[in-house]
């Protein structure tokens, strides 16, 4: 009996741990940021990214557009970047700390939505 469950255990972990690799193989992420995803409406501007990684910490600018509401692309990163170690800066919901980082994302509605993420030591 007890090998049963145990088998049982066995297909259930496998199929929950196989839809997490599933999902988080359709995540993307910033190119010059690969700890910040992107929601699924949102293509990065690979051409426009800039990194410098100095002894100081690094600087970053990355932008990325879609067809996507301003306010989903806020709750996205309220919803995500918490769990990836940032935090909001007081009430903001476009500034986030993570040790001696602060990302900024600059939000911009054109034709699409534009964000510009915006890393600093």
């Amino acid at each position: 009996m007890s090998r049963s469950f145990f088998v049982l255990g066995f297909f259930v972990f496998c199929a929950v741990a196989g839809g997490a690799a599933a999902q988080d193989a359709d995540t993307r992420f910033l190119s010059v940021l690969p700890e910040i995803p992107l929601p699924g409406d949102l293509s990065e501007h690979p051409g426009r990214a800039v990194l410098f990684d100095k002894p100081g910490g690094r600087i970053a600018r990355a932008t990325a557009s879609g067809v996507i509401a301003p306010g989903e692309v806020l709750d996205f990163y309220a919803r995500t970047l918490p769990s990836l170690g940032w935090s909001a800066e007081g009430d903001s919901d476009v500034l986030y700390m993570r040790g001696g980082e602060s990302l900024v994302l600059e939000i911009e509605q054109e034709q699409t939505t534009v964000v510009h993420f915006l890393l600093n030591p």
